[in-house]
């Protein structure tokens, strides 16, 4: 089984703190992340609250973002595609094989709800931020037993879009359903429902064929 932790970051050398700090009234709900073949993280999400327009010129001249697309457009929020430009805490998530269950992140910082296969795995990803000038704040910890599929590695999200995509005959051949209806049902872009889909069989593929079998926490 694995540990869920509650945490909160943030410093100055955290992603999008400068674009955060120029229109703090502007609060990101993270859809789905991945990484580009350089290894820089792709962020999906929406944006709720504050100036889009002011956003988007934070945005342009945020030393952390190398370029992003907006991807919807509604009356209260907006979806974005962000391409980092540096990785920040990516690389030690990626380290620990940390699952991301839920993000959100404000001027106050990024608040994340995050399964780590072991409490090295959370101790090590801790001790990265030591010495950073980055505050890591700890609110709750606990096993996750909930969900035996869960112990693969997949987000919540991740696991409705794999079981969607199969029900709906994505993976068929030939397929039975376009990536854009998947995203219709799903209420989110193509690119984020590809991002997800990507991620999730990446996730599987590691814990089944790599790892061999599902991460445990050792006794």
């Amino acid at each position: 089984m694995g540990i869920v932790a509650e945490l909160t970051l943030k410093g100055n050398e955290l992603l999008l703190t400068d674009s955060l700090e120029a229109v703090p009234e502007i609060e990101l709900s993270v859809e789905e992340d991945t990484a580009g073949e350089s290894g820089l993280p792709i962020f999906y999400f929406w944006a709720t609250g504050g100036d889009f327009d002011d956003f988007e010129a934070a945005l342009a001249e945020d030393g952390s973002v190398s370029e992003y697309t907006l991807l919807e457009r509604l009356e209260d929020r907006r979806m974005y595609r962000v391409h980092c430009s540096r990785t920040s805490f990516y690389d030690a998530y990626r380290e620990s094989a940390a699952t991301f269950l839920g993000i959100t992140a404000s001027h106050r910082g990024w608040a994340m709800n995050m399964r780590f296969p072991t409490r090295e795995s959370l101790f090590q990803y801790r001790k990265v931020f030591e010495n950073t000038g980055v505050s890591f704040v700890l609110h709750r910890l606990y096993t996750d037993t909930e969900d035996p599929g869960k112990c693969y590695g997949l987000t919540d999200k991740q696991r409705d879009t794999l079981l969607l995509a199969h029900e709906k005959g994505y993976f068929s051949q030939p397929r039975e359903t376009t990536l854009k209806a998947l995203a219709r049902e799903l209420g989110i872009s193509s690119q984020a429902t590809s991002a997800r889909l990507q991620r999730g069989i990446d996730t599987l593929v590691t814990a089944t064929l790599i790892d061999a079998s599902p991460v445990r926490d050792p006794k």
